[in-house]
Formats: C-alpha cells, sequence, structure tokens
C-alpha cells in the first residue's frame, strides 16, 4: 500500500507546484499589466515625456539663437556707431581747422597787403583811419581764433614789427589772448600793453623790453621766460608761474596780486624794480634754491 501511495503522492506534490508556478507567472502578468497602463496614463493625449520634450527644445533652440543673433547685432551696431562717431568728430576738428586756418591766412594777407601799399605808416596821417580799421579787424579775429592760431597772429605781427613798443602799427590794447599759445614766441619789445592774457602759454618766450603794462597774466605760465627790462606797470601777476623767469631789470613798480614767493621761484630778481613796501617783504621771504644757470 505504502508502495501504491508513493506515486500517488509524488503527483499530488508535482501538481501543487506547477499550480504555485502558475500563480507566480500570474502575479508577474498582473503586474505587467499594471506597468503598462501606467506608461497608458503617462501617454495621456497621445503624447509621451519625450514627446513634450521634443516638441519645447526646438522653440528653445530658436529663441536662443535668435537672442544670440540679437546680442551680435547689437553688438555690432553699438561698434558701428562707435566709429561713425569718432569718424564726424575727426571731420568737425578738421573742418574747423580749416576754418581756422582760412580767418587766419585771411587777415595776414589782408595785413600784408596794406603794409605793402604802405596804407599803415606811421609818418602818413591819412593811414591813421587804416590802422584804426586794421586794430579793429584784429581785435575781432582773436575773439575767432584758438589758442594756437592766436599765437600765430600775434607772432606773426611781431615779427613784421607791426607791434613794436616804440613803433606800434597795429594797436592790440585790450586784445583777448586768452589761452593763447605763445610758447617759445619771440616777443622782443612787443607791445602787449592792456591785453588779456589770462592762463595764456608764455613758457620760454622772449620778452625782453616788451611793454605789459597793465596787462591781465592771471595764471599765465611764464616758466623760463625771459622778461628782461620789461615793463609790468600795473600788471595783474595773480598766480602767474614764474619759476626760472629771468627778471633782469625788470619793472615791476605798481604790479598787483603778485607775492614774495613768486617772485624768488624767479631769476635775477634781485636786479629787478620793485616797491619800497614789496621789497620789505621780500627780505621777510626764505630763499628758494632755482636753477639760473641758463640766464648766467
Amino acid at each position: 500500500m505504502d508502495r501504491q501511495k508513493r506515486p500517488s503522492e509524488k503527483f499530488n506534490q508535482n501538481s501543487q507546484q506547477a499550480d504555485q508556478r502558475g500563480e507566480l507567472y500570474s502575479a508577474k502578468d498582473h503586474l505587467l499589466e499594471k506597468k503598462t497602463s501606467w506608461l497608458l496614463k503617462k501617454r495621456k493625449g497621445g503624447k509621451s515625456i519625450w514627446d513634450w520634450l521634443d516638441l519645447l527644445i526646438v522653440p528653445i533652440l530658436i529663441a536662443t539663437t535668435a537672442g544670440t543673433f540679437t546680442l551680435i547685432n547689437v553688438s555690432r551696431q553699438i561698434e558701428i556707431s562707435r566709429q561713425l562717431n569718432k569718424i564726424y568728430k575727426q571731420r568737425d576738428k578738421d573742418e574747423k581747422n580749416r576754418n581756422q586756418r582760412n580767418l587766419l591766412v585771411e587777415y595776414m594777407d589782408e595785413i600784408s597787403g596794406l603794409v605793402e601799399q604802405k596804407l599803415l605808416n606811421l609818418d602818413d596821417d591819412n593811414s591813421t583811419t587804416q590802422r584804426t580799421i586794421a586794430k579793429a579787424r584784429t581785435i575781432s579775429i582773436l575773439r575767432a581764433l584758438d589758442s594756437d592760431r592766436k599765437g600765430e597772429l600775434i607772432q606773426f605781427l611781431s615779427t613784421a614789427q607791426l607791434i613794436e613798443a616804440d613803433n606800434q602799427v597795429v594797436d592790440l590794447f585790450s586784445a583777448n589772448l586768452t589761452n593763447a599759445n605763445l610758447k617759445a614766441s619771440i616777443l622782443r619789445k612787443a607791445d602787449l600793453n592792456g591785453t588779456l592774457l589770462f592762463r595764456s602759454n608764455l613758457w620760454g618766450a622772449n620778452l625782453i623790453e616788451a611793454d605789459l603794462s597793465k596787462a591781465i597774466l592771471v595764471k599765465a605760465d611764464l616758466e623760463d621766460a625771459t622778461l628782461e627790462k620789461a615793463n609790468l606797470e600795473k600788471t595783474d601777476l595773480e598766480e602767474a608761474n614764474l619759476n626760472r623767469t629771468n627778471l633782469n631789470k625788470a619793472n615791476f613798480i605798481g604790479a598787483i596780486n603778485i607775492v614774495p614767493v613768486q617772485i624768488k621761484s624767479a631769476c635775477n630778481w634781485e636786479q629787478a624794480k620793485f616797491t619800497e613796501g614789496f621789497k620789505q617783504k621780500l627780505a621777510q621771504e626764505p630763499d628758494r634754491k632755482v636753477d639760473c644757470s641758463r640766464w648766467n
């Protein structure tokens, strides 16, 4: 009996194992069905996440590319605008220079013509009117000229001996020479009486025996210039730079707004003329070490 039952029991065991495997497969199928169902739900409207990403990435790329091109275009436009402004400024500068040059040349031609025709002779009573016109023309054009052209005009008049103190043909009294560039100019015996030389550049200028009486030399640069025997009566020298300026025999009687430290920064000031009161102030001012080798 036991032997007969054993095959039966073995069959039953195999049957149970098969049932268990079936249940396991069924459970796996159920789980797969759930996952499939979940994925199908994610594909709402028939589009997966990747589909949505595909749809979004195109406009993002377009927007990014468009933004990049926009930045490049803006940068180019800014650079073009900068270059154009530079060109326009240079053109304006060149045009201004041409106008300045033309004004100066016309003036020089006009004065030269008057001189050639002997219409500015001091010994000719008939030339008085022409000299008056020449003065008016000079005063007027100086207002229109820049610093460099003012300097050129004054140098022209000095070279032509038209503004000599003892033989003045063109009167410069009240002429506006503000900021005039007269650096290293030769103005020996020049009559600059009553001129406005505010902030003018007279560095290294030759002003020997020049008449600067009543002139306004406020903040003028006279460094390394020579004022030997120059007349500075009633001249305003407030904050004028007199470093290493040769003051040998220069006349400062009545000069205004000068201080001892200015004078003692110059050379040969001991031989210049001052009021007694100013000499006392100079005596109280400490001496300064100044290189005056070029004047000795």
